[in-house]
């Protein structure tokens, strides 16, 4: 690529110029005031031009002619009316005004140039001053203007304007609100749809804040505007209340917001103006405090429920024990003066111990359900099991427990807890066998180096693979009067153990089995 090249407007150039064919004459003939302002332009380093005399004749010095190209010397004495045909209808106020008298600023005009050797669009800002002679008392004989350059920051600034366009109208679409202000003033640039929404107002551009807004101020958001500006420190707000007069005479709109307002800086660091952005949540709110009142009206049914439950739980646990009773208590008065003493004896001590587990069960019931905790220590697992058995058969002589493999296992333990679980799992067995002929449950024992595992094995249907998944939910039953509350019981209690209950299906009906850690074995058991 070549650059064009000219010869530099120096003094010399400028008096070889053939002035003779201009309306201002030979060179060597201009009045002394003309020559001095020529003087004066050409040693000027911004780009400057005279227009003097009636014609308006156009002279300019070397940094102007840079931006007319090689073609400078073909416009130079020349009408600037000639010259400026094509923008003499901006220009032409100006010039006059300064022959006139007046002067002035004129920022970012277009004006054609030729620098690269065909016709540019350029854009100066320029100062325009009349020029007297200083001799005579006259109207002004010339004017002076002095220009800068701003071809490339408003390419700049146009650019960005059509990039801002742009943004804008990705915002405009936004869904969360955007708005944007400059100046302490927080004046209006920019407001989208849902910004719009929000406030209840549509016409805010180039107003400011309070002026649109005077409800918030008293809410103090314009305060927070003034410290973001101010600070520099964006702010962050989440569920802010905030109200809109959206209707004069009308009860002002509450809703709730997520917001932040940023600072914006330009490009030496200045805060201008402050950016806004955020969500309307005012139905999230709505929805959570809804929410949180369903919630407490759900704790107190939920409190009652666990009161009838609990009391459900006590009628459910203790009925095994107590039916022991009676029937110990049945078979007694039966023998009183028929038996000898010390079997009725016996037979009443049975009773109590019954009525005493009851009691146990109860205390022990309410403990777990109030702490889910329990007291274990060194238990003898074959002998409580074989205790629970007992009185399962007490209740229910029609019972066939087959026990098998019964290792001998000192766990840690609370000892009526688990023959709670026992009895719970057999009677359970008992019910679901209770249109069979024979019914049986098969019992084992076996230890690994951690823990003994008892398992249980019914002869009865199984259970349906569709209920496995919520077995052990509270208030889920397969029978048609159970209760629900049985094996959620149990399995609390063997998991405060730090053991495992689960169920599956045999080879024969339904398995139950759970585990249990084995003391050290350096411990004996109480009892």
């Amino acid at each position: 690529m070549t650059t064009t090249r000219y010869q530099i407007l120096d003094l010399e150039a400028f008096g070889l110029h053939p002035w003779e064919k201009t309306p201002l004459g030979p060179f060597c003939e201009w009045t002394t005031p003309l020559s001095c302002w020529v003087r004066f332009i050409l040693i000027s380093a911004s780009p400057t031009i005279l227009l003097w005399g009636p014609e308006r004749t156009l002279l300019f010095n070397d940094a102007y002619a840079r931006s007319l190209g090689p073609r400078y010397h073909e416009i130079l004495g020349k009408p600037f009316a000639e010259v400026a045909a094509p923008v003499w209808h901006r220009l032409s106020e100006y010039v006059e005004d300064a022959f006139s008298g007046k002067s002035g600023v004129v920022d970012d005009t277009e004006l054609p140039t030729w620098r690269s050797g065909y016709t540019e669009t350029g854009y100066y800002s320029f100062t325009y001053t009349p020029l007297f002679h200083p001799e005579q008392q006259s109207g002004p004989i010339g004017a002076i203007c002095v220009l800068t350059d701003r071809t490339a920051k408003v390419a700049y600034k146009k650019r960005l304007a059509r990039e801002l366009d742009a943004l804008h109208e990705v915002y405009e679409h936004a869904p969360g609100f955007i708005a944007m202000a400059e100046g302490a003033e927080h004046r209006f640039t920019f407001a989208n749809a849902a910004y719009r929404q929000l406030v209840g107002r549509q016409d805010l551009i180039g107003k400011t804040v309070a002026e649109v807004m005077p409800e918030i101020v008293r809410q103090g958001f314009v305060d927070i505007l003034d410290r973001v500006f101010t600070t520099g420190v964006p702010f962050v707000g989440r569920g802010l209340p905030i109200e809109f007069q959206n209707q004069p005479g009308e009860p002002p709109v509450r809703n709730y917001i997520d917001t932040i307002y940023h600072p914006v800086r330009d490009g030496d660091g200045n805060i201008v103006g402050l950016f806004a952005e955020g969500h309307d949540v005012t139905e999230q709110v709505k929805a959570q405090a809804l929410a949180s009142k369903l919630q407490a009206q759900l704790l107190r049914v939920s409190r009652s429920t666990a009161m009838e439950s609990f009391g459900s739980a006590v009628a459910h646990e203790i009925n095994q024990p107590l039916a022991a009773t009676v029937n110990y208590l049945a078979l007694a008065r039966k023998m009183v003066g028929k038996a000898d003493p010390d079997e009725l004896s016996a037979v009443i001590g049975r009773a109590y111990d019954a009525t005493m587990r009851a009691g146990d069960i109860l205390r022990r019931l309410r403990n777990l359900t109030s702490t889910g905790s329990s007291s274990p220590q060194p238990t003898d697992l074959m002998r409580t099991v074989l205790e629970a058995i007992t009185l399962v058969r007490m209740a229910d002589p029609n019972m066939s427990v087959v026990t098998t493999s019964l290792h001998s296992a000192i766990v840690m333990a609370d000892g009526v807890q688990i023959q709670q679980v026992v009895v719970n799992l057999l009677k359970n067995a008992q019910e679901a066998m209770s249109e069979f002929a024979h019914p049986e449950v098969e019992i084992s024992i076996t230890k690994t180096d951690a823990f003994a595992t008892v398992r249980f094995e019914d002869r009865g249907p199984g259970i349906p693979q569709e209920r496995m998944a919520d077995l052990f939910e509270w208030f889920v039953t397969t029978k048609t009067q159970g209760s629900g509350i049985g094996l959620p019981i149990s399995k609390r209690i063997i998991e405060a153990h730090s053991g495992r209950l689960w169920a599956e299906n045999g080879s024969t009906g339904a398995v139950f089995a759970f585990t249990l850690p084995l003391a050290n074995e350096d411990l004996k058991p109480n009892g």
